[in-house]
């Protein structure tokens, strides 16, 4: 987000920026759009939406733009911890990255919707 790559919520500006501080800085807070999974619809758009409503008082994104989650083949969230997903270097040597991002366009999570990912 533009705030967020500025340093905008306080590294170069008073400790309460004003209207005036953003305009003096000729910044503009809005995105194009913004692109996330699906489970930071709560936290993640919410807070930047508030916080840039707060500070600026104009719009932080034009467009949202929502993923569904990829799943492991057992259904559970993917994680690191539990190392329950491929690595994504070998599929991408394996299969090509063209392959790869055909299968995840034409694939649920597109509509928002869950993908349990399988190799085969």
């Amino acid at each position: 987000m533009p705030y967020g790559q500025e340093h905008y919520m306080g590294a170069h500006l008073s400790p309460t920026p004003s209207l005036e501080d953003v305009e003096q800085k000729n910044f503009n807070p809005t995105a194009n759009f913004i692109a996330e999974g699906l489970d930071q619809t709560r936290g993640w758009f919410r807070a930047l939406h508030v916080l840039g409503q707060a500070y600026t008082e104009k719009l932080v994104y034009e467009n949202v733009v929502v993923t569904g989650m990829v799943l492991a083949e057992d259904g559970k969230k993917m994680s690191k911890s539990k190392k329950n997903f491929p690595d994504p270097a070998e599929l991408l040597n394996k299969y090509g990255a063209d392959a790869f991002r055909l299968y995840l366009l034409s694939s649920p999570i597109v509509r928002a919707e869950p993908l349990r990912f399988k190799e085969q």
